[in-house]
């Protein structure tokens, strides 16, 4: 039964293929540097044992679709450098297995998405390079043992640097990028 399907670093051009969709055990879609185009498949949700999802670098619009959040198993989730717009879903919330985001280098919008603070096993979070408002909370990363990287420059978040309390719990941290926001504080 194939478990891995990987089409990275080719040239393919399109749409994702729909034929993917009858891949029911596939626990890793990689499509990763290719010049695929279009919405990000709706049919992914139907493939409940996908663990990853690398599909970073590619010509992808529209919205990431809320129904990814059923997706349970998922433990890496790459849209980064595509061209993407709109909120985060909250329903990405339920992935509790996430241990790596990368969202970055997109036109990402909305809030900063809180319910990130409550993956104890996030190791790596990419959402920079994005137009993400508002603060991260003061309480972000108290529970994240796991956190290695924390991206989150060239947006337009702003607030204090309160969380840096919390961070200082994430032990494995190696990379904090905070650059270019309206960060306040003395």
């Amino acid at each position: 039964m194939l478990q891995v399907i990987s089409l990275s670093l080719n040239n393919f051009t399109g749409p994702i293929p729909i034929g993917l969709a009858s891949s029911k055990q596939a626990r890793i879609i990689s499509l990763s540097q290719n010049l695929f185009t279009g919405p990000i498949p709706t049919w992914l949700a139907e493939l409940p044992l996908l663990t990853g999802i690398l599909f970073g670098g590619n010509e992808l619009v529209g919205t990431i679709p809320a129904v990814l959040g059923n997706l349970t198993m998922l433990s890496r989730l790459d849209f980064s450098f595509c061209k993407l717009y709109g909120e985060i879903p909250v329903q990405l919330g339920k992935l509790k297995n996430l241990a790596k985001l990368d969202l970055s280098v997109n036109r990402l919008s909305g809030s900063f998405p809180a319910f990130l603070g409550n993956f104890s096993e996030l190791s790596a979070v990419g959402l920079g390079a994005n137009q993400l408002i508002g603060s991260v909370p003061a309480s972000f990363g108290s529970n994240m043992i796991s956190l290695e990287q924390f991206d989150v420059g060239e947006n337009h978040l702003q607030g204090d640097l309160g969380f840096f309390a919390a961070l200082s719990n994430c032990r494995e941290l190696q990379l904090l990028s905070l650059h270019t926001n309206s960060f306040t504080g003395r």
